[in-house]
């Protein structure tokens, strides 16, 4: 299963989408940081953009897993590289995948406990944050 996970574009459902692109971002983040900390001497501008693009083409690996899992092609997921990408990323969140074997392969197995946290925390955490921005600004 690991295995489809980072070479596969099989399918994935919405428990796993979440939590492996909340993971994904978080990676990023401490990649940036650790980078800017060994690289200081490295442009802020082109570590930047190496690690977005690092991170998009994992974002759209997700998207395109989720399309599959909704029974549409992964072409779709060109409509991610647009202005509209954090109503797209809801959107593939919260639509269910179809029932049982599609052709791009069987449904995943039941989410675990783990990807259910990594599903809901980061949401939670940044709920939590906006409020508490809202009360000092």
């Amino acid at each position: 299963m690991e295995k489809e996970i980072l070479l596969g574009f099989g399918r994935i459902d919405r428990i796993r989408f979440l939590a492996y692109s909340n993971l994904s971002f978080i990676s990023i983040i401490l990649l940036g940081i650790l980078a800017d900390t060994l690289l200081p001497e490295m442009d802020t501008f082109h570590l930047g953009l190496a690690i977005g693009l690092i991170w998009l083409l994992v974002s759209l690996k997700f998207v395109v897993q989720r399309y599959h899992d909704v029974g549409a092609s992964g072409l779709w997921s060109l409509i991610y590289l647009t202005p509209g990408q954090p109503f797209i990323f809801i959107l593939l969140g919260v639509v269910p995948g179809s029932q049982g074997p599609n052709r791009f392969g069987n449904p995943n197995p039941h989410s675990g406990l783990f990807l259910r946290v990594a599903a809901i925390v980061p949401l939670l955490i940044a709920v939590g944050l906006g409020a508490v921005f809202e009360l000092y600004i």
